[in-house]
């Protein structure tokens, strides 16, 4: 749509298909279980659910789950199930999807080949901060923006991002030299403090190094050029 402007009723009607989403990968989710309970596997099965990225219906004035490091996005969740194990309950602890990888090599035994940035969620201390990235419109998203959009508009959403966040606090940082600190115990409150802004763009700069451009292009198969044509990715 052209300069689409949602009414409260749209976003509500998005929501309800969205959980209908969410309510089928539950059937699905249940019928796995159930064959892995015939086949008398469940209990040594690991299982993880989780999700690459949240989705926006109107908050900050956005929509799906591009442009920003909000918690709609990033926070996403995590469900683990460890083989042969009672435990339950929820953890309040810091956890990025770079932890996985670490998670299930240190269950299987298995040494990683290479060096990653996670940690074990089973023998690894808590980290201080996790962290997030997401580059600028490429080619074929900055096409479809302004044909549906003002140039505008469009300077807003034309740059990369960076965040780093504590259990209390959360900085984004972006390609124009932008920053911004937010309070995240109770939403996201934007706050105002010198100290701990220069801190955590420290720890950003020394974690993920440079904001990224998305300037450049990969050159793609016609076979995922397509697919991601099919998946909305690619105008």
């Amino acid at each position: 749509m052209d300069n689409a402007d949602p009414t409260d009723a749209d976003w509500e009607f998005s929501k309800h298909l969205y959980d209908a989403e969410i309510a089928y990968m539950d059937a699905l989710l249940a019928d796995l279980f159930q064959y892995l309970k015939q086949r008398g596997v469940f209990e040594e099965t690991m299982i993880i659910v989780t999700s690459d990225h949240g989705e926006h219906f109107g908050e900050h004035g956005l929509a799906y789950h591009k442009f920003a490091l909000s918690e709609e996005l990033i926070n996403v969740p995590l469900v683990v199930k460890y083989p042969d194990s009672d435990n339950t309950g929820v953890s309040n602890e810091l956890v990025s999807l770079v932890d996985l990888a670490p998670t299930i090599a240190d269950l299987a035994d298995i040494e990683l080949q290479s060096q990653v940035d996670g940690r074990s969620l089973l023998s690894d201390n808590e980290p201080e901060a996790v962290f997030a990235e997401t580059g600028r419109p490429n080619t074929s998203q900055r096409t479809r923006m302004l044909q549906h959009g003002s140039e505008e508009t469009f300077d807003q959403f034309d740059k990369g991002l960076q965040a780093i966040r504590t259990r209390d606090h959360k900085l984004i940082c972006d390609s124009e030299g932008g920053s911004t600190l937010y309070d995240i115990n109770n939403g996201e409150v934007e706050i105002v403090d010198t100290d701990l802004t220069n801190y955590l763009e420290q720890r950003l700069g020394e974690m993920l190094g440079e904001l990224p451009s998305g300037e450049t292009e990969e050159e793609l198969s016609d076979r995922v050029e397509q697919h991601l044509r099919d998946m909305g990715y690619m105008g």
